[in-house]
């Protein structure tokens, strides 16, 4: 309902990097098969918040009961499917300013928020940086007063000038999501 959860692995040394991030607009392990799974990755509040849980048995009755549900589902997942093979493709190219932007214009998306409570080393998970190269280009947004950024509370102040940093990856995974969604 409020907030933004995000599903992370977790490598043998530590490092946790971020594989997704699910709002306001979407469901956490919801994925349409058949049978329980253990998910392969570890689900972590990123920005508080509210949601509802539902138990996998009665998500499956209610799949196999609603044909409206199984395709909501089933275009859920093909968004963030896309959304992986584009991060993949933009974490390999693009650089660390234009990545932070589209993930800052994403998180402004799913929680409705332009203020976030995110420390730099959250920040650096989400990017699968490091958190000097976080600060360096965080202090470069705030400079250009596209960000405040304090003490762990980030506000977008300028969401144009932050759309036009955030590389093609964010424009391409909207264009998809909204094909998809019939508009």
């Amino acid at each position: 309902h409020r907030g933004v959860i995000a599903s992370v692995v977790t490598l043998s040394d530590g490092h946790v990097v971020e594989a997704r991030i699910t709002g306001r607009d979407g469901a956490l392990g919801a994925a349409v098969g058949e049978g329980e799974r253990t998910s392969f990755t570890s689900a972590v509040a990123r920005l508080e918040g509210e949601s509802s849980t539902i138990d996998y048995p009665s998500l499956q009755t209610a799949i196999d009961r609603s044909a409206a549900l199984r395709a909501l589902l089933a275009r859920h997942e093909a968004f963030h499917q896309a959304m992986a093979d584009q991060s993949v493709a933009c974490n390999a190219i693009h650089p660390a300013e234009a990545r932070l932007a589209r993930r800052l214009m994403r998180l402004r998306n799913i929680s409705g928020h332009t203020k976030f409570a995110v420390t730099q080393e959250v920040l650096a998970e989400m990017l699968g940086i490091r958190r000097n190269a976080v600060s360096f280009v965080a202090n470069a947004m705030k400079k250009e007063n596209v960000i405040r950024y304090s003490r762990g509370l980030l506000e977008i102040v300028d969401v144009d000038t932050l759309h036009r940093l955030s590389c093609e990856c964010y424009d391409t995974v909207t264009a998809y999501r909204d094909y998809l969604d019939g508009d």
